[in-house]
């Protein structure tokens, strides 16, 4: 007989049902971002941080699953709330910084990338309409 808890079933050597200790769990997810496998990572912590939504060092693994996937704008937030829990947390403000600058060049080559098209339509509609 086995015990869900929080998305992962785990049978303890004595037979009895146990849910995973945090810290085999907070490997796990860690273990996850290492090999590059940012959307379990991030679907992990956030079904413990359902839980037990005060865990830092989860929510922090969480943000950096984010950035993982390329999306700074949804880790700011998150890592926002952690640098003001623990404004002395280095690797929080490390993480910040970088989905600061992640954010901003992504905001940048979409802004690159909006000019690139208004001009190539402004270039190549006249000879389209020509050729209609």
């Amino acid at each position: 007989m086995k015990a869900q808890y929080i998305g992962i079933q785990h049978e303890a050597r004595s037979g009895l049902n146990k849910p995973l200790p945090r810290s085999t769990y907070l490997a796990l997810v860690q273990a996850a971002l290492k090999t590059k496998a940012a959307h379990f990572a991030r679907e992990a912590a956030l079904a413990w941080l359902s839980t037990f939504p005060g865990d830092l060092a989860m929510g922090l693994c969480y943000a950096r699953a984010l950035l993982a996937e390329g999306r700074p704008q949804h880790a700011l937030p998150v890592l926002d709330g952690l640098c003001r829990a623990d404004p002395q947390w280095e690797d929080a403000l490390q993480v910040y910084l970088k989905a600061r600058q992640d954010a901003q060049d992504k905001n940048a080559f979409e802004q690159r990338d909006a000019r690139f098209a208004r001009e190539a339509n402004a270039l190549y509609s006249p000879v389209m309409l020509r050729a209609a």
